[in-house]
């Protein structure tokens, strides 16, 4: 009958706007970076060029060197004799943009954290396996430490 082929187009339509909205949900959560079967290439630094490193290993060494360039002890945390692991919850988007989710630690020393990773200079962003830019995620630990490094 006419009414049960409009309630199965109805169905079928209904169908394909929920799989695309799947779709597009999947699309803009954000990848673990190190999920190698979905990242296929990581963000790289479009600032940071070495000659030494391949593009693989760029993404590490331009955050370590950038986290370097930067940090600062904070003076409360040293007058408190505060230190500890500060962990850096980022999200780097399809444009290349690195903004932080959040931080975990000691206040005093997770707003450092926070301000390190203002101002990252954008990047190229992660691809999938398609060669798509893609969402990812990742942690970046930060020691704090008043040992005098060994």
């Amino acid at each position: 009958s006419k009414t049960m082929r409009a309630i199965k187009t109805l169905v079928t339509s209904i169908l394909l706007v929920a799989s695309l909205a799947t779709a597009q949900a999947q699309d803009s959560k954000a990848v673990d970076i190190n999920n190698s079967s979905v990242v296929k290439q990581k963000p790289y630094c479009l600032h940071y060029e070495n000659a030494n490193t391949a593009k693989e290993g760029n993404f590490e060494k331009c955050l370590d060197q950038w986290v370097l360039g930067k940090f600062t002890y904070p003076q409360e945390a040293l007058n408190k004799k505060i230190q500890g692991l500060v962990k850096v919850y980022f999200v780097i988007d399809k444009k290349g943009n690195l903004s932080v989710d959040k931080i975990e630690g000691e206040p005093i020393l997770a707003a450092e954290g926070k301000r390190l990773f203002e101002g990252f200079p954008k990047m190229a962003p992660a691809k999938n396996a398609q060669g798509r830019e893609i969402t990812v995620q990742g942690v970046y630990p930060l020691e704090f430490s008043l040992d005098p490094v060994k």
